[in-house]
């Protein structure tokens, strides 16, 4: 049995296309024999079923990521496997896209010349780049986890200024 969403999922017509065939086949080459392994040490209770990463070819060529479980099932008196497939193509693309912007992002504030520093909503200093240390010449054992008026590298500020700057750059002004 392939449900219509099985068949969307292999690019088929008709569930006629997908029952009987091999899943193996439908499975990128390069990680046949992992899902084989996996597979048979599932059916015989040597590992718990979870969701594995694949790439399946669909009917049409395409290629795309897929999360698989397996699970074996008594059904109509026989050993079944009970195969559940998530396209997960663009929630991978999307995760790729975030670290490359996440990778970026490290680097300019990494290789910013001026001091940075983040803080949780109180106040508490919870990273400062290179530059930072090297104005200020803490070292980190000596910054994190303390609170940024603690600190006393905002000398010529007034204190109650800072606190009111902070506050409105909480609440997004």
């Amino acid at each position: 049995f392939v449900n219509s969403s099985q068949v969307k999922l292999f690019g088929g017509g008709s569930p006629l296309e997908i029952i009987g065939t091999d899943l193996l086949d439908w499975i990128d080459p390069e990680r046949r024999n992992t899902i084989l392994e996996v597979s048979l040490s599932t059916q015989l209770g040597k590992v718990d079923s979870k969701p594995y990463s694949i790439d399946i070819i669909r009917k049409d060529g395409l290629k795309i990521k897929v999360s698989l479980t397996f699970q074996y099932i008594e059904f109509q008196g026989k050993t079944a496997s009970l195969i559940i497939m998530r396209d997960i193509t663009e929630q991978v693309k999307e995760n790729e896209l975030k670290y490359i912007s996440e990778e970026r992002y490290k680097v300019l504030v990494n290789l910013a010349p001026d001091g940075i520093v983040t803080l949780t909503m109180v106040g508490k200093i919870t990273f400062a780049n290179p530059s930072f240390y090297k104005l200020t010449g803490y070292s980190e054992n000596e910054i994190l986890g303390k609170n940024f008026l603690e600190v006393g590298t905002m000398r010529g500020f007034d204190p109650i200024n800072a606190v009111g700057l902070f506050a409105e750059a909480m609440r997004g002004k």
